[in-house]
């Protein structure tokens, strides 16, 4: 079995649902353990958060185990479909993980649906925009998370779209990960995301690229873990500089020895759970000792 965690897919045997979309869409889930929900999880550490939490994991359209409709490869569509499941499944609040293009769709989310049904965050390696603008210096790219120009994008764009479409992507996911990632991982990785038909790929990550979050993100209000890679395609000064720009944060960099590439949850799955859950116990410390005092930091 398969589960799309905004950009990664996954395989699991725990509980598995549909939930069908205002719009005829339906999206297929894992939906287990019992405690504070945490949405998207990756693979690796389902489990082990399954033991004190609530994990839901959502194929998102188009990926794993959910419909591939011709319509709907936007980020608002994806932040819509988050806001429907969350709707459906009576979740009031949860902390929302996102990784790489996950972090777009939960910013859209807070940006459309607000904090109401958001206790805390956790983003993994996405910086605010994808393209440079260009007037930017290299030190503005590196905190922005700019890694293309507009002319490279286009570029890239136009190859998912043509015959070239499965090698360019296999050349993109190869980039982030390490020399070490084994190769029959590799090609799981590969096959999981061509599951997503080129042409949809294409349309989902021009719109995704061109956006800037920045606005956005400076108005989080929510504890909210930032977790980078010194390895990573993403410049780990692009999740430093989120951190900085939400006040109740704090930021994990993990070091070159950990193998902290894009996909670190995958190559370092032991400190990349540990972030985590440091994370979660600050937070439910603070939780504690707020309502202990009838007081709060926000």
């Amino acid at each position: 079995m398969k589960t799309q965690y905004f950009g990664l897919h996954m395989r699991a045997s725990d509980a598995r649902k549909t939930v069908r979309l205002s719009d005829g869409v339906s999206l297929s889930m894992i939906d287990t353990g019992v405690g504070e929900p945490i949405v998207i999880v990756p693979e690796q550490l389902i489990g082990r958060f399954a033991r004190t939490n609530r994990v839901i994991a959502i194929d998102m359209r188009g990926h794993g185990e959910s419909d591939v409709p011709d319509f709907g490869y936007r980020i608002s569509r994806f932040a819509a479909d988050l806001q429907e499941i969350l709707q459906q499944l009576e979740v009031s609040h949860a902390t929302l993980f996102g990784h790489s293009m996950g972090c777009s769709v939960i910013w859209c989310y807070l940006e459309i649906f607000g904090f109401n049904r958001v206790s805390s965050l956790i983003l993994a390696d996405q910086g605010v925009t994808l393209v440079a603008d260009p007037s930017w210096n290299t030190g503005e790219c590196l905190e922005a998370g700019a890694v293309f120009t507009s002319e490279q994008m286009h570029g890239l764009l136009g190859t998912l779209r043509s015959a070239d479409g499965e090698t360019a992507s296999r050349a993109v996911l190869g980039s982030m990960v390490s020399e070490r990632f084994p190769a029959a991982e590799m090609e799981r990785l590969v096959a999981d995301n061509l599951i997503l038909p080129r042409e949809y790929a294409a349309s989902l990550l021009r719109d995704h690229a061109f956006k800037d979050w920045r606005y956005l993100v400076a108005r989080i209000t929510v504890p909210t873990l930032c977790i980078g890679g010194k390895d990573s395609v993403v410049p780990w000064q692009a999740m430093a500089e989120i951190g900085r720009m939400i006040e109740h944060s704090r930021t994990v960099v993990l070091a070159d020895n950990s193998f902290s590439s894009h996909f670190a949850f995958l190559e370092s799955p032991q400190a990349f759970a540990e972030a985590i859950e440091d994370f979660l116990d600050a937070n439910a410390l603070t939780s504690d000792s707020s309502m202990a005092t009838g007081t709060s930091d926000r």
